[in-house]
């Protein structure tokens, strides 16, 4: 789950996104190759900051875009993935960068 909230600017069948969110939700990690299978599930939560540039053209009327998304995202919760409660497997980054390429719809 996420929400966003920035300013929108219109240039013909593009726009420029710009905005800052919050996002929740949960992580499951499943450990396989060892004489226990270890499965963990915990929570997840982030702010991001970035922006996009989406194509809207006018075959799809105002029902969809082509979207590509940039957000530096800073991780409220860093999970350690952990092998036999003491061995640290990975940690979750201070900070990282997501991009997207999204067909996005849209109802009105």
């Amino acid at each position: 789950m996420a929400a966003r909230v920035g300013p929108v600017r219109r240039f013909g069948p593009l726009e420029l996104h710009g905005g800052l969110a919050l996002e929740f939700g949960s992580i499951t990690a499943t450990g396989v190759g060892s004489d226990v299978i270890h499965r963990r599930t915990t929570w997840w939560g982030a702010t991001l900051l970035g922006g996009g540039l989406a194509f809207t053209p006018r075959a799809l009327q105002g029902h969809g875009a082509l979207v590509l998304q940039v957000d530096g995202v800073v991780p409220l919760h860093r999970p350690v993935l952990l092998i036999d409660a003491d061995v640290e497997v990975h940690r979750f980054g201070a900070i990282g960068l997501r991009a997207a390429l999204a067909l996005e719809m849209r109802f009105r």
